[in-house]
């Protein structure tokens, strides 16, 4: 089982180098970078160029390729454990976000977040909320 996990390792690897030497990175300049509060991650939907990013503590930001300038397009910190929930050092808070398909369409998306009452993470889909941002 051992030689079978390696191979598998080793072949993620590759293809991860595969993808990075594909992807021609680019500075980003950004205006706002005060929005910038623990980001935790960051993606572009299929064929944009704006780029997506998470702050921990429950915001979600759009970083807009053509004007450079970075908004805040979700807030949902009253939702996600607070900031003095996160001070331990866990893996909690907003940490991930999952475009539809049909995303460049219908603006669908999904977030996973913790919550603390009770403590545990959830994954909430939300229809057509970012429409708006799709030009």
């Amino acid at each position: 089982m051992k030689k079978f996990e390696s191979k598998i390792v080793i072949l993620s690897f590759f293809v991860a180098i595969q993808c990075f030497a594909q992807t021609q990175l680019e500075p980003l300049e950004i205006v706002k970078p005060e929005l910038l509060k623990n980001p935790v991650f960051a993606a572009a939907p299929k064929g944009k160029k704006d780029l997506w990013i998470l702050n921990q503590s429950g915001k979600v930001l759009r970083w807009a390729a053509a004007t450079k300038k970075m908004e805040i397009i979700l807030d949902i910190e009253e939702e996600v454990l607070s900031v003095d929930d996160l001070s331990g050092g866990n893996e909690e808070g907003l940490l991930g976000l999952a475009f539809a398909p049909n995303f460049a369409t219908t603006g669908n998306f999904i977030l996973n977040h913790s919550v603390s009452s009770p403590r545990r993470t959830v994954i909430v889909e939300y229809k057509g909320l970012l429409k708006k941002f799709l030009h």
